[in-house]
């Protein structure tokens, strides 16, 4: 049988089309690393709300709170 037609017999071309490769032949998959950039842009995301939430409701808990010591830049009478 001649090689083209033997290309053309393996390539099946249907619903589930499969590799030209042969059948025993597992290639590795690629190992992706752009996953774990977004995880980590994610999860610095996430530490980064949360500190900067903290410093907001450290900061709305003084001005509401009147007995607290004024700071030491604020003018004196």
């Amino acid at each position: 049988m001649p090689r083209e037609n033997y290309f053309f017999l393996r390539l099946k071309l249907c619903d589930n089309q499969i590799a030209m490769s042969e059948p025993g032949d597992h290639l590795p998959k690629p190992k992706y690393r752009w996953p774990w950039f977004a995880a980590a842009a994610v999860v610095l995301a996430i530490v980064l709300a949360v500190v900067w939430m903290t410093f907001a409701v450290k900061k709305v808990e003084r001005e509401s709170d009147f007995s607290a010591p004024l700071p030491s830049s604020a003018p004196t009478r």
